[in-house]
């Protein structure tokens, strides 16, 4: 089962919609609940660790914000600074509307 993801280099963190965590059974730390800021404003959020990802037959390990409230997103999946940037090198090309990508061995892990 698979989705799609906005890779987005302005986004620091990764973020995944709630109702996505739940389909794929992810533990998510609901004891503690914690603060973070976005485009769109201050929100609450709970962290998900050592998240599975297969892209493009790369298979890596994630962690998520999941957040709490205002939980739709414009996207299921967003891969910010924290996830697909530590793990690959993306060259944007605008102006052909596409991008590359190139991933690090060395950050992947075999699962």
């Amino acid at each position: 089962m698979g989705f799609t993801a906005l890779i987005d280099s302005g986004a620091s963190s990764s973020l995944l919609n709630a109702e996505i965590a739940n389909v794929f059974g992810l533990k998510i730390d609901n004891g503690i609940t914690l603060r973070g800021a976005g485009v769109s404003g201050h929100f609450k959020y709970w962290i998900t660790k050592d998240v599975e990802v297969t892209i493009l037959g790369h298979n890596l390990v994630f962690d998520f914000m999941i957040p709490t409230e205002n939980s739709t997103l414009a996207w299921p999946c967003i891969l910010g600074h924290d996830s697909i940037f530590q793990v690959a090198k993306l060259e944007f090309t605008s102006f052909k509307e596409q991008f590359k990508i190139f991933f690090r061995k060395a950050r992947v892990k075999k699962f």
